[in-house]
């Protein structure tokens, strides 16, 4: 299990220069909790899915939702689903928060408070008023293979194949996730 849980890390190149991300979910320090937030978009048709995982410094599954609607973009599907995990986050009392996407532009946009991309700007404002709401929250790109519980949430939910109570009661998929 601490073999798993250690963080795995990959260079990458950015406009910014040379970044580290994580190539593995790690759980947070105590007392924060960590939103993992992804979508899924299908350009043709305009759907969109989101998932939001909430885990504990004990990896523990404590909370998550998921939804379905029309998006203009990828993009703006990606700041939906961290804005639903603002919303979980806010309607649960989590003081400290680290959100988490492996939308790169997105997390760079939030951090920078630089709203570029007009597809996304409005509900990226409006994470950074959510985020009013706690004491403590940042945001933190991680690599897909770090993400797979929320993927996995958002494939489900895109496929009709994942219970409505998949928080209370996971399907056997995404405990194999969890709690590797």
């Amino acid at each position: 299990m601490t073999e798993f849980m250690s963080v795995k890390k990959v260079t990458y190149m950015s406009t910014k220069g040379t970044k580290e991300m994580s190539k593995s979910w790690t759980p947070p320090e105590s007392g924060i909790i960590k939103l993992n937030c992804d979508a899924a978009f299908d350009k043709i048709s305009g759907c969109a899915t989101t998932a939001v995982i909430a885990r504990d410094s004990s990896s523990c599954l404590i909370g998550g939702i998921s939804s379905s609607f029309l998006a203009t973009s990828a993009s703006s599907a990606e700041a939906y689903a961290i804005r639903l995990g603002a919303i979980l986050a806010k309607e649960k009392g989590y003081a400290n928060v680290i959100f988490e996407s492996n939308n790169l532009g997105v997390i760079n946009r939030l951090k920078s408070n630089c709203f570029t991309a007009w597809e996304s700007a409005a509900v990226e404002e409006d994470i950074l008023n959510l985020c009013l709401n706690f004491s403590s929250y940042s945001f933190s790109f991680i690599h897909r293979s770090g993400n797979v519980a929320a993927d996995w949430v958002v494939k489900a939910v895109m496929n009709f194949s994942c219970p409505d109570d998949w928080v209370f009661d996971a399907p056997l998929g995404l405990r194999k996730l969890l709690y590797v």
